[in-house]
C-alpha cells in the first residue's frame, strides 16, 4: 500500500490504506470508530444493509467522514467490502475543499461533487476486484491533487508534527511558543484546516496513543499506560477513555483478550 501512496505522490496526504471484508451473506459485522485525529474516504458494497451507529443512518457508498469526536459503529448485514484511505487531518479540505468543521462526527457523500466521482463509482464496481480498488482510488485522488487550488499551510504541518512528536503532551502555549504565534492564530489555524482546537486534537492524539496500548496484546498495566501518556491520575485517564469509546479501558482489554 506504501508504494502505491508514493507511485501517485500521496505520502503526504494520505496516511494508511485499510481493506474489510465479510463474504458470509447471513453474518451481522459491527465495526467500532474512535478518535484518532484522522478524517477519511470509505467505499463499501454493503447498500442499504449498511449503516451508521448510533443514529442509524444508511451510509453513501463513497463518502468522506471527518473528525471521529464520539464514538460511532458501522454496521453491516450480510457480505461486504469497504477500503478506508485513512487521511491525515487537513487533507480532506485539501482534496474536496469541504471545511473541516461541517464534517466532524458526520460525512459527506460524494456522489454529489461531479463527474469524476461518478466515473469512479462506475469504474469500482466493473472492476469488482479489491486488489484494484486502492489504485482506483489512488487515481482518482491524485487528479483530484493536481486541480486543488486548496493546500495546507505549512505552520499546519509543523504544528501536528509537535503535537504528535509529543504525543499530545505539548500545551497549547508551548505550541504557539514553538511556531512563534499567537494564541489566537493557531486556534484560528486549527479550526480552519483540521476542525476542531488545538487542545482538543492535542487530547485525541493523547488518547489514540494510550488506546493503542490498551487494547495491545499482552496490555500493559493501566498505571504505566497513564503515566506514559501523560495523564494526570488514574481517574483522569478512564474518564477521557470512556468520552472517546463509551468503554472503561478493562471492558476493551477484556474484549481484545477473548
Amino acid at each position: 500500500m506504501e508504494t502505491i501512496l508514493h507511485t501517485y505522490g500521496l505520502d503526504n496526504y494520505v496516511k494508511n490504506i485499510y481493506f474489510f471484508e465479510e463474504k458470509v451473506t447471513d453474518s451481522h459485522t459491527v465495526l467500532p470508530f474512535y478518535a484518532d485525529g484522522c478524517p477519511g474516504i470509505i467505499y463499501q458494497t454493503g447498500g442499504l444493509n449498511a449503516i451508521r451507529l448510533p443514529d442509524k443512518k444508511t451510509l453513501s457508498t463513497l463518502f468522506v467522514y471527518g473528525q471521529t469526536i464520539h464514538p460511532i459503529e458501522l454496521s453491516f448485514v450480510g457480505a461486504y467490502q469497504m477500503l478506508v484511505f485513512q487521511l491525515y487531518p487537513f487533507a480532506a479540505r485539501t482534496f474536496f475543499g469541504i471545511h473541516p468543521k461541517t464534517l466532524n462526527d458526520d460525512c459527506y457523500d460524494l456522489a454529489a461533487t461531479g463527474p469524476a466521482v461518478v466515473e469512479l463509482l462506475a469504474a469500482l464496481k466493473a472492476s469488482g476486484n479489491s486488489d484494484d480498488y486502492p489504485v482506483l482510488m489512488a487515481t482518482f485522488l491524485a487528479a483530484r491533487l493536481k486541480t486543488t487550488s486548496t493546500s495546507p499551510q505549512e505552520q499546519i504541518r509543523l504544528a501536528l508534527h509537535l503535537l504528535l512528536e509529543s504525543g499530545g503532551q505539548l500545551s497549547v502555549s508551548e505550541l504557539c511558543y514553538k511556531l512563534h504565534l499567537t494564541e489566537r492564530t493557531v486556534q484560528r489555524l486549527f479550526e480552519d484546516q483540521i476542525g476542531i482546537s488545538p487542545k482538543q486534537f492535542a487530547q485525541i492524539v493523547q488518547f489514540d496513543l494510550s488506546f493503542q496500548q490498551v487494547i495491545a496484546s499482552p496490555a500493559p498495566r493501566l498505571t504505566d499506560i497513564v503515566f506514559e501518556n501523560g495523564y494526570a491520575d488514574q481517574s483522569h485517564f478512564i474518564r477521557r477513555f470512556r468520552k472517546y469509546t463509551g468503554h472503561i479501558p478493562s471492558r476493551l482489554m477484556r474484549k481484545t483478550d477473548n
